[in-house]
């Protein structure tokens, strides 16, 4: 088989696998029921950009290495509205934040690198090839930045929904042909750095719309695992034993996702807990691999 339609075939299979674990990956953060589906491909020149996105947008950059010197540049572009939408979702929230670059980029950086992971494992099964999706980044650009004017792109229409919303986000996913490394110069980063620090002080967080929203506060002192037998025997004075030794801090949950640990604590003849560690975003993303 030729290597140019080889190179095809993978990327169609990049792309169909792709829409799959992007579901997949939200679907476990959130879930919710999310439906990701790719429109046919298309090719475009770089001066139709300002068609299909708007004055600032943020850049997912990608190399995808393989087999018999595969190499391919890739680009995910999304809104910042499709970043903070996706981002929230990862956080906890309920997709209705409003872009801030210094939460919202990590999140997304972190959304691809497991999306890809198990991408990589798909296309292996499906073409006995070993992938590997490298240098992969977060940058906040504009419609001038120098990447847009090197590499010839084709692209696929990715349309993300929660499907209990009627609510559509997109994203861009932009393919080099040719491909080579090379294609974005050393001497481009510093202008697309400077474009995400002008642009990241210039947006702001406005929650006043979310202070009123009511959710559910779980505290979990320990798990256990017990036989069905032994369930129905349990009755007044028996004891269970947890998972948890004594003065361990307890989970607090918000909204079913782990936020925090505490120990417990009598305010006024309540019980109350003390948040003694916050969860950080970076860990709870890691937990969904």
């Amino acid at each position: 088989m030729p290597a140019n339609t080889n190179n095809e075939k993978i990327q169609e299979s990049i792309n169909k696998n792709l829409v799959i674990s992007l579901a997949e990956v939200l679907e476990k953060a959130t879930d919710k029921k999310i439906s990701v589906s790719s429109s046919p491909k298309s090719n475009f020149e770089s001066k139709q950009l300002k068609q299909l996105l708007s004055e600032n947008f943020i850049i997912v950059p990608v190399t995808v290495k393989g087999d018999s010197n595969l190499e391919i540049e890739e680009v995910f572009a999304l809104s910042p509205s499709t970043t903070a939408y996706l981002a929230d979702l990862l956080m906890m929230g309920d997709g209705t934040a409003t872009y801030e670059s210094s939460q919202h980029l990590d999140a997304i950086k972190e959304l691809f690198n497991q999306t890809l992971g198990s991408v990589t494992s798909a296309v292996k099964s499906e073409n006995e090839i070993s992938l590997e999706f490298t240098n992969v980044d977060s940058l906040e650009v504009g419609l001038d930045a120098p990447i847009w004017g090197k590499i010839p792109w084709s692209s696929y229409l990715l349309n993300i929904q929660d499907t209990e919303s009627e609510e559509v986000k997109n994203l861009l996913h932009l393919i080099s042909k040719p491909a080579t490394t090379s294609e974005i110069a050393e001497d481009d980063k510093p202008q697309i750095e400077k474009s995400v620090s002008r642009k990241g002080k210039t947006l702001g967080r406005d929650i006043s719309m979310l202070v009123d929203i009511s959710l559910p506060i779980v505290i979990e002192l320990g798990r256990a695992e017990m036989l069905m037998g032994d369930i129905l025997e349990i009755g007044p004075g028996s004891v269970i034993e947890l998972d948890k030794t004594s003065g361990d801090y307890v989970d607090v949950y918000v909204n079913d996702k782990k936020f925090a640990k505490g120990e417990v604590v009598v305010v006024d003849e309540n019980f109350g807990v003390r948040i003694m560690e916050l969860i950080s975003a970076e860990d709870r993303l890691k937990k969904l691999k």
